[in-house]
């Protein structure tokens, strides 16, 4: 190896630590191991996650309906605890991006359906779900 590759070698390194330690110990809220919280049937999905920052909540559209519920996709929450979690419907609808604030309480989503009652054209429309409500 030649002189002038070892700093650069070193600088990679480095890098690479601060990294790995940013990710491990950044944030106290996110636990080391992988946690699951859907429970899918061969016949059900659940698609695109998205993370809050401070990684206690995540969001996500599923075809997985609770007993008697009607079919269909919909956007859901799951709140993430030491020894389980919660799961709470926040639309009666497809949420392909959702954007969820750092702390988890807050909830923005596009969507073509009408989950708030308002949205009758089916045009994409914007949608926020502030903890307590959905509206448009």
């Amino acid at each position: 190896m030649s002189n002038h590759a070892r700093p650069f070698l070193l600088v990679i390194a480095c890098c690479c630590a601060a990294l790995s330690a940013n990710m491990r110990f950044g944030t106290s809220a996110q636990t080391q191991s992988t946690r699951r919280v859907t429970f899918n049937t061969h016949e059900s999905l659940s698609l695109n996650p998205t993370l809050s920052g401070d990684g206690r909540r995540v969001v996500f559209e599923t075809t997985a309906a609770p007993a008697g519920g009607v079919p269909g996709f919909r956007t859901v929450s799951a709140t993430v605890f030491a020894h389980g979690f919660t799961l709470r419907e926040l639309a009666a609808s497809r949420a392909p991006a959702p954007a969820v604030s750092q702390d988890g309480s807050r909830v923005a989503f596009s969507s073509m359906s009408d989950p708030a009652g308002r949205n009758p054209d089916g045009n994409p429309e914007i949608f926020l779900h502030d903890g307590l409500s959905l509206t448009q």
